[in-house]
């Protein structure tokens, strides 16, 4: 519930009394994550705005008395546009890794649906047609949205 709190602040922080739109700027924030008091990991979250383009980066490591029975480390891009106060998608990242797995998936938004990128790649063939996925938003820019209370995420 801290960290929640945290972030909530730390958004509306950026979002209502330092973004310029014209200028970059920079935030990065460090956040140990406990479960009962106990340290499970650490997050790393970056945010750069520069002329209405936004890049943001999230870095997740375990950590402390758990780490080595269960390692994982993450990794997490969103790159976009800022428009009309809306987190606009155009490429997504993510790259996670366990004590026996790695997995990294790209999606790259289109103006004419989604591409997506696999590694390993999946073995279950797609549900939904991925051409057909128009106005979507990456898991980050979705969450950011959120945040900002824009109901179109």
């Amino acid at each position: 519930m801290k960290l929640l709190f945290n972030l909530v602040f730390l958004f509306i922080f950026v979002f209502f009394f330092n973004y310029t739109g014209s200028v970059a700027e920079e935030l990065k924030a460090t956040y140990k994550i406990n479960l009962k008091g106990i340290k499970i990991g650490d997050l790393r979250w970056d945010l750069i705005f520069e002329n209405g383009v936004y890049q943001t980066n999230i870095e997740l490591e375990s950590g402390g008395l758990l780490s080595p029975i269960y390692k994982f480390e993450g990794d997490y891009t969103s790159k976009g546009m800022k428009n009309n106060n809306l987190f606009v998608s155009k490429f997504y990242k993510h790259r996670w890794s366990t004590n026996k797995k790695t997995r990294e998936v790209v999606i790259n938004f289109l103006e004419l649906g989604i591409k997506v990128n696999q590694n390993p790649i999946e073995k279950e063939n797609s549900r939904i047609l991925l051409d057909e996925l128009v106005g979507f938003s990456d898991p980050i820019a979705s969450f950011l949205n959120l945040l900002l209370e824009n109901k179109s995420s």
